[in-house]
């Protein structure tokens, strides 16, 4: 959590954001870690039973991170963090006018 937290702060006020997507903890554990952690991004519960996010992006491990760029497509799929693609997919949404 604390490079997630790290990212947030250097990328505010730019193209981007994280999402999070909990699907192994029950309902309370994850409120319970949401304020534990104090996170600042925003954070889902899909449960263990109901997973139309994780179906949807074909998740079948945990954690699986996505970078997802600013026209939509999915430009990284695995379980590690790569800071020079998220520099460039930043890069490029701020070429392209987004924010």
């Amino acid at each position: 959590m604390p490079h997630l937290r790290e990212l947030v702060e250097l990328y505010d006020g730019r193209p981007f954001a994280i999402v999070g997507v909990n699907s192994l903890d029950d309902e309370k554990t994850y409120r319970d870690g949401v304020k534990q952690y104090g996170l600042t991004w925003i954070s889902a519960y899909q449960g263990a039973n109901a997973t139309p996010i994780s179906d949807m992006y074909r998740v079948q491990v945990y954690p699986t991170m996505l970078m997802i760029d600013h026209t939509g497509k999915i430009r990284f799929k695995g379980n590690g963090m790569d800071d020079d693609m998220i520099a460039q997919l930043v890069e490029e949404a701020e070429k392209a006018g987004q924010r």
